[in-house]
């Protein structure tokens, strides 16, 4: 229940490059809390630099 999170842009989002950024980075943070609460064995340092080589993990489809 505690493991959600709620999305609130900080004051410093006030372009679309930002916005974009904040996004994109949002999204890459729930996807990996997602995939280490489903037993995912990596760090977050290695999970994001998996996401932006944009390389296949072990068990996606």
């Amino acid at each position: 229940m505690q493991a959600g999170a709620s999305v609130v842009a900080p004051e410093a989002v006030n372009t679309r490059s930002n916005r974009d950024r904040y996004l994109l980075s949002s999204l890459m943070e729930e996807a990996i809390t997602s995939s280490q609460m489903e037993g995912a064995a990596t760090t977050r340092d290695v999970a994001k630099a998996l996401i932006r080589s944009r390389r296949q993990g072990g068990g996606g489809g």
